[in-house]
């Protein structure tokens, strides 16, 4: 049986925390209109037409539209294919040596960095169909999932080296960053994100436009929820390198020294003692710096992120009928009228 993603149940559960009043009915509309039930037959049961988790989607996909801005050019200039990207040696470097430093024994989060890392290549078409087809959505994606791609990284080698130096290392695994990248490789491998993709392509004119029609009757019941998911897991993504202090000359520096000191210790032949003295040393004050700054940028996604919950998501809006739907519904109405006075004439 197809299962809600963790993310979606997450993201409408914020939904719900978000408002101030009536957070029961609000909380009943939302959980009701998300669940899914099976059908012998057809499977997965269609919904109507139009539904709060239809209207929900449309929220999302256009707040993503709205705080998405094309101001990283560096990565907007690979046109979906990573390799491209300026800095993308000084990123595939700093994870190979990083895995040969972890003796390719890793934690949880060094692993999602591979993981991600490899989703993106796999994934270069679909991205390259993004840019080729102008499909703002897409290029959406593709350069936050980049800009995670370089923030994971760096909570990676800080937390190598305070490991090295025996800090204690401040708990991060509920750091924005790393629970959506983890979130997005699961969808990716558990083939959700493949649906969307194609979804995505089928659908390439009217995403061009700015505009597309959400709905299991359009795209069936799994693909709409899978999109639901990806959806929210972007906006996030977006609020988190958009809407706050986040700098990505900072994640950049974090790789360049990393790979400076690395490289000069195994250049001198140095022992992995001498080695990790070395980088204990060398990021005795940056790790302090970023560290404090990503929190800060956590921070500051979180509150953006409620009040925006808070703004667009209120009960009058999510069980408003988007305009699309409505104008749909009324030139069917017409249609309706039109065949049955053509009828009429007909039988006399």
């Amino acid at each position: 049986m197809f299962e809600v993603p963790e993310c979606l149940i997450a993201f409408t559960n914020d939904l719900i925390q978000a408002q101030d009043e009536g957070k029961n009915s609000y909380a009943k509309i939302v959980k009701e209109s998300f669940r899914l039930t099976m059908d012998p037959k057809a499977g997965v049961s269609i919904n109507p037409a139009f539904s709060v988790k239809d209207k929900i989607i449309e929220i999302t996909y256009n707040d993503i539209l709205a705080n998405y801005k094309q101001s990283y050019p560096e990565i907007d200039k690979t046109k979906g294919d990573i390799t491209k990207y300026r800095y993308y040696k000084q990123i595939v470097l700093s994870i190979d040596t990083l895995r040969r430093f972890y003796n390719y024994k890793y934690p949880e989060k060094m692993a999602t960095l591979i993981a991600l890392h490899e989703m993106i290549i796999q994934e270069r078409p679909n991205f390259e169909h993004g840019y080729r087809y102008d499909i703002t959505i897409m290029k959406a994606i593709y350069t936050a999932l980049v800009l995670t791609l370089l923030q994971l990284e760096s909570i990676c080698i800080l937390e190598y080296t305070r490991e090295i130096a025996g800090t204690r290392v401040v708990k991060r695994a509920e750091l924005r960053t790393v629970v959506n990248a983890r979130r997005i490789v699961k969808l990716y491998r558990d083939g959700q994100w493949s649906l969307v993709m194609a979804e995505f392509k089928k659908r390439s004119s009217h995403l061009t436009g700015g505009e597309i029609i959400f709905g299991a009757v359009v795209w069936g019941s799994v693909a709409i929820i899978a999109l639901s998911g990806i959806l929210a897991i972007v906006r996030e993504m977006i609020y988190q390198f958009y809407r706050t202090s986040y700098e990505i000359n900072d994640s950049l520096k974090v790789s360049s020294e990393f790979l400076k000191e690395a490289m000069k210790e195994d250049k001198a032949g140095s022992t992995a003692y001498k080695r990790e003295a070395a980088l204990n040393k060398a990021f005795i004050g940056l790790s302090d710096f970023i560290e404090t700054k990503i929190l800060k940028e956590d921070r500051e996604a979180s509150k953006a992120l409620t009040e925006s919950n808070k703004k667009n998501y209120s009960k009058k809006q999510i069980t408003e009928q988007p305009k699309m739907i409505q104008d749909n519904q009324a030139a069917a109405s017409d249609e309706d009228v039109s065949s049955s006075n053509s009828s009429s004439v007909m039988l006399y």
